[in-house]
């Protein structure tokens, strides 16, 4: 994508995230509002599934453990084959995660082609576990999940009050019609990945609506936090990210068109103030060391930013080890040491050394 193609995905993606759902359309041209979650929502599906599997115990069907330890007593699957099958799948999870952290495009394809190579492979290790084939526990609570899914996310209107389906009206469809919705279903938050999340968070047309809110969700978006979707809160997390590398930055953002060299220069700004401000709580230990002086003494010299509040001066300090500094009396000695009746901006930051 070009750097005018990828701020319209932002525009579009932003519109959806601030709204809460995505619109899409069935055959008939209806609008179909699908939900996007929040996290309590996550929880109520682990409730929900929880109550599948005890649906399919009833009904006699045998948990995974329990089909494994058959095939394992017949041979057909080893549990050394089934640790190594394990192992696959968490590197398959741990590249995904590592792909949608990766913002160049030459990083992600080499991920890409990693993923694409051990899922070619786990495919054909894991045939004779898969050979036969039996619903388990497991594998009938997942099916009722994804049908639970669809009712819970599908709805007719914009206030997300009418449900698109009834639990009967939905179990009437036919399978072909079910898959179509799935299919729906995952198209429309397909491009909702954490790349894109993070291009809009860096975004301009996020950022400066968030940064008049002061970095407050409650205020941007007038929801208590538990009510955010989840795509709300990762907005949000970039937004408090990139509010505090500008006030602590010492570089102006030059005019950069392409959102993900703005994201570049975000992190490398972020990890201009990590090595300042390590580099300051090194030195000042150091000083303290060999001057002798007291902890009780020791002045914090890490922050030199004025216009925070009283928390976050006094978490910084911590992180740093310093004691309390009486400003006021700082500056009126400083007054009195220049001939000055007030200070300018520069003479502040001779408090701060």
């Amino acid at each position: 994508m070009n750097a005018s193609e990828k701020y319209e995905l932002c525009l579009n993606l932003y519109n959806d995230i601030i709204n809460g759902y995505t619109v899409v359309y069935d055959l008939k041209d209806n609008a179909i509002y699908i939900k996007h979650l929040r996290d309590v929502d996550y929880s109520l599906f682990e409730h929900q599934k929880e109550r599948y599997k005890k649906i399919g115990i009833s009904k006699g069907l045998k948990t995974e453990s329990e089909h494994l330890e058959i095939l394992h007593s017949t041979n057909h699957w080893s549990k050394e084959q089934e640790s190594e099958y394990q192992n696959v799948l968490t590197e398959i999870s741990n590249l995904k995660k590592t792909r949608s952290q990766v913002f160049l495009e030459a990083q992600r394809k080499r991920i890409e082609d990693r993923i694409k190579e051990k899922e070619d492979y786990l495919l054909k290790f894991s045939q004779y576990r898969n050979d036969i084939k039996v619903e388990t526990v497991e594998g009938y609570a997942t099916a009722k999940m994804n049908d639970y899914i669809m009712t819970f996310c599908f709805y007719k209107d914009r206030e997300l009050k009418e449900n698109y389906f009834s639990e009967s009206s939905f179990s009437n469809l036919e399978l072909e019609e079910i898959q179509q919705y799935s299919i729906t279903y995952f198209e429309a938050l397909r491009l909702f990945n954490e790349k894109n999340i993070a291009r809009v968070g860096h975004s301009s047309i996020f950022l400066n609506n968030y940064l008049l809110s002061k970095g407050v969700p409650y205020h941007f978006l007038g929801k208590r936090i538990i009510d955010l979707t989840s795509y709300q809160s990762s907005l949000c997390t970039h937004g408090n990210s990139c509010k505090n590398t500008l006030e602590y930055a010492e570089n102006s953002m030059p005019a950069i068109e392409d959102i993900d060299e703005v994201i570049t220069w975000f992190e490398r700004e972020r990890s201009i103030i990590d090595k300042k401000f390590n580099s300051n709580s090194k030195g000042s230990k150091s000083s303290s060391s060999s001057s002798g002086e007291s902890e009780k003494t020791q002045r914090f010299t890490g922050i030199g930013v004025f216009d925070h509040n009283k928390e976050e001066f006094q978490h910084a300090a911590i992180q740093n080890e310093a004691a309390p500094v009486d400003f006021v009396q700082a500056a009126e000695n400083l007054k009195k040491k220049l001939g000055k009746e007030k200070l300018d901006a520069q003479d502040l930051l001779e408090i701060h050394r």
